[in-house]
């Protein structure tokens, strides 16, 4: 057999030194070099004693995985050398320099690296319906699942326009979710503390307007203060474009403190504050079951006179302290807090905060997105907010049965005095 050699990457010819022991009669595993001798094929095995090429199956045997066995009882220091040529069979190969294409699958155990270079190269995958089916950016440093051209990060599209989370595993009732991570520091992983304003995450919904995508709602968590150690108040404000614009703009807003801001309402353009929901659920209440009462008693007379005296007015917005941008001339009806306050403290709805600008330490207004960031500041003295009407026609009930009443003994007065 011609001598092949060996390469730094596969050996296909290796030679194993052992110095025998008086009285053995095999030899395997580390020789004096410390090689593990390993043979593919007993025979493509040479084996030497102290320099005689020694005869197989006749001074010696290799039916035992790599191992020379059955020989004549070696003397003290004999030298035996075992000579391996392993077979091996040339595989599929890509040309380093031209490239190539396998035509059968490809199994790999280790690690894989892609571009360890650094280089401009691009990287794809494709499916049976999708050329892009996975697409690496090299250049812009972008993946693209579905799409040629990733415009972020990470760029998903599909025709179905659907795309499932899904946990399946353990027997608990958590499902799946997903985590938006804020961090100032400069490396992943880093914890350096957010700043009050800082954006902890936010979802955009566009739509395509002929000439390109425009932004028509979203949503994002806002830090709303001063974080610490166990400490991140946070609020969640949610964002749309008004019809003729693909500009965003806050319509409500919860804030750290569980207040509940909507913004507004009445014609869709305005950022004037249109509904306050306190954190005491005041507003919430609609269930009105027995189920969910305790200690029933009917109502007294005694507000009846003082209700009576409430002044109905018609009113309509003031833009300067309502900031509605939209039509300020429509007429409104109700009462007024203050007055309403006088009569009876309890049909009115106090404000324990304000709602002011944010500054920065130079004292700047802060926007972010274009959008003015406010915050709640508690107010030293509650102050009337708003009306419970609601409660004002619990009153108005039982007055009208009082009227009732009396209405009925006059009648019944009467018919007597006709009667008689």
């Amino acid at each position: 057999m011609p001598y092949i050699g060996k390469s730094p990457h596969f050996g296909v010819r290796n030679r194993f030194i052992y110095t025998a022991t008086a009285g053995n009669t095999s030899k395997s595993g580390a020789d004096d070099n410390g090689a593990t001798l390993t043979f593919t094929d007993g025979a493509y095995v040479d084996v030497y004693l102290n320099g005689a090429l020694l005869k197989p199956d006749t001074d010696y045997v290799t039916t035992t995985a790599n191992t020379i066995g059955s020989i004549s009882a070696m003397s003290a220091d004999d030298i035996l050398e075992v000579i391996v040529y392993d077979v091996f069979s040339v595989s599929d190969t890509v040309s380093a320099a031209s490239g190539g294409t396998f035509s059968a699958g490809v199994n790999i155990d280790g690690g894989v690296v892609i571009n360890e270079s650094s280089a401009d190269v691009d990287f794809r995958v494709e499916s049976n319906g999708e050329e892009n089916m996975l697409f690496v950016n090299g250049g812009t440093n972008t993946v693209g699942i579905g799409v040629s051209a990733p415009d972020a990060l990470l760029h998903i599209a599909s025709s179905s326009g659907f795309q499932y989370i899904e946990r399946f595993l353990g027997g608990d009732a958590a499902g799946p979710g997903i985590t938006f991570r804020k961090s100032r520091g400069s490396s992943q992983n880093s914890t350096t503390t957010v700043a009050s304003s800082d954006v902890l995450g936010q979802i955009w919904f566009q739509g395509a307007t002929g000439s390109g995508f425009e932004s028509g709602a979203m949503m994002r968590g806002i830090v709303n203060g001063t974080p610490g150690s166990g400490d991140l108040p946070t609020s969640l404000e949610f964002h749309t474009s008004p019809d003729g614009s693909a500009t965003v703009a806050q319509r409500m807003v919860i804030f750290d403190t569980g207040y509940i801001r909507a913004l507004g309402v009445y014609n869709q353009t305005g950022s004037g504050t249109a509904v306050v929901v306190d954190s005491d659920g005041d507003v919430m209440r609609s269930s009105s079951s027995e189920k969910y009462k305790k200690n029933i008693e009917t109502m007294e007379d005694k507000y009846a006179d003082s209700i009576l005296n409430l002044r109905p007015v018609y009113y309509k917005d003031n833009p300067d302290t309502m900031k509605i941008s939209g039509d300020a001339d429509w007429s409104h009806w109700g009462f007024i807090a203050e007055e309403v306050e006088k009569i009876d403290p309890r049909l009115v709805h106090y404000r324990t905060t304000e709602f002011v600008d944010s500054v920065d330490s130079d004292g700047k207004k802060i926007l972010i997105d274009g959008v003015q960031k406010q915050e709640s500041k508690k107010l030293d003295t509650p102050v009337a907010e708003s009306v419970h009407y609601d409660r004002i026609v619990s009153h108005l009930v039982n007055i009208c049965k009082r009227q009732e009443d009396k209405i009925n003994a006059l009648e019944t007065r009467i018919k007597t005095l006709e009667d008689a």
